[in-house]
């Protein structure tokens, strides 16, 4: 076998996303790992599960502990605040169905959250 077994790929403990903090319009914060990011959203994992912030609810989001980057909304999102949030995400190419299985499997869940609608 040249391949770990399907079911581990998007468990592999080798890379993982920056630590952000998605600062929503409507107020709540929510502080996680990101994951990916995509045209119109964000999916992070936060309180364990998987879940994802559409841009044009967020106010904000806050990369990185020591020295964090602020993207906020004025023009937001900027080509290059797209790119530097897809780069630091755990997955910088998107997350492949098998994959995004694997992971809602693990936190148990049929489907992501949707940040505007999730419990803070």
């Amino acid at each position: 076998m040249t391949s770990p077994p399907p079911r581990r790929i998007a468990t592999v403990d080798t890379h993982r996303g920056v630590s952000v903090i998605v600062h929503m319009i409507d107020g709540p914060e929510y502080y996680g790992e990101l994951l990916a990011v995509r045209d119109s959203s964000i999916v992070v994992l936060t309180r364990n599960r998987i879940a994802v912030g559409s841009f044009a609810a967020i106010m904000g989001i806050t990369v990185g502990e020591s020295a964090p980057t602020d993207f906020t909304t004025g023009r937001w999102p900027l080509e290059t605040s797209l790119g530097k949030l897809a780069t630091a995400s755990r997955f910088p190419y998107g997350i492949a169905a098998s994959s995004m299985a694997v992971l809602l499997e693990s936190t148990k869940q049929s489907a992501p959250a949707d940040l505007r609608t999730f419990a803070p």
